[in-house]
């Protein structure tokens, strides 16, 4: 197994036992798509960088590539449990060249 292929399995594990069921509806009117798993974390006050950017009450999701069609973009809205978080900003997780995932900003209420 290569470098990049256990990298990536890591990364879809560790998403597959923390990560939280949850939706995205995109806002460029793609359908709406269930998600098996996505990371979520909400910003801590130590996190200078995304509280600045994104407030104190940012929250991060982390979706892997191969649980959507399309990619998450700013606007889109995921839902996770009965919270609905409008994305500021959707970032790509590279693994050498491979997308193997989506780094997704919400800002603070």
């Amino acid at each position: 197994m290569s470098i990049q292929s256990a990298m990536t399995a890591a990364f879809n594990q560790a998403i597959g036992a923390l990560g939280l069921p949850a939706s995205i509806h995109y806002a460029k009117g793609q359908p709406d798509k269930a998600i098996p798993q996505v990371g979520f974390a909400s910003v801590s006050k130590t996190d200078e960088a995304l509280v600045n950017a994104y407030g104190v009450a940012a929250k991060v999701i982390t979706v892997r590539a191969g649980d959507v069609v399309t990619p998450p973009s700013k606007f889109d809205i995921i839902t996770v449990g009965a919270e609905k978080f409008t994305l500021a900003d959707a970032h790509p997780i590279h693994c050498g060249t491979a997308v193997i995932g989506w780094k997704c900003y919400s800002t603070g209420r």
